[in-house]
């Protein structure tokens, strides 16, 4: 999966050591996919939620799961909520908030841009192919192949498939 991640933020292996040692915007994809992995062995996640939020301003809640690919240039003032859903290649810009509604939890599909300080509500559901506009407030469920925008968020236009 960091392969993926890699590709699709455009590093190779120099880049890749480089974002290791110095916190860059891949850097918080790493610190994501290791939170995961400890998620994964049962073990506690709390260095890295720390990291993430100290380092990046970066809040990962449990039980997220985020496909391959992903791509976050601006990190910062981010926030994932517990149980959401985010599918593969996708671009999310900095302070976007997903937010969750009693037990309704965000769910985003693949290929999918999300622009600077969009928030989505626990109801929200954007399919695959989909760019959502900067400062869009997401509360409903959307298919995909579209461009979505304004608060509340409505289908600006129909992209082809």
């Amino acid at each position: 999966m960091i392969r993926s991640d890699a590709k699709a933020n455009g590093l190779g292996l120099g880049g890749f050591l480089k974002s290791c040692l110095v916190p860059d915007s891949f850097n918080a994809v790493v610190w994501i996919r290791i939170y995961q992995a400890f998620e994964r062995w049962g073990v506690p996640t709390f260095i890295p939620y720390r990291y993430l939020y100290h380092i990046h301003g970066l809040e990962y809640a449990r039980n997220v799961r985020v496909g391959a690919g992903l791509r976050i240039p601006h990190p910062r003032g981010l926030l994932f909520t517990k149980n959401m859903r985010i599918g593969s290649r996708c671009s999310i810009y900095g302070n976007v908030r997903f937010t969750r509604s009693y037990d309704e939890v965000p769910v985003v599909g693949n290929d999918v841009l999300i622009g600077d300080s969009v928030i989505f509500t626990g109801k929200a559901k954007v399919g695959d192919n989909t760019i959502v506009g900067a400062g869009s407030v997401v509360t409903r469920a959307f298919h995909g192949n579209a461009i979505i925008a304004g608060n509340p968020a409505r289908v600006i236009r129909k992209k082809d498939p």
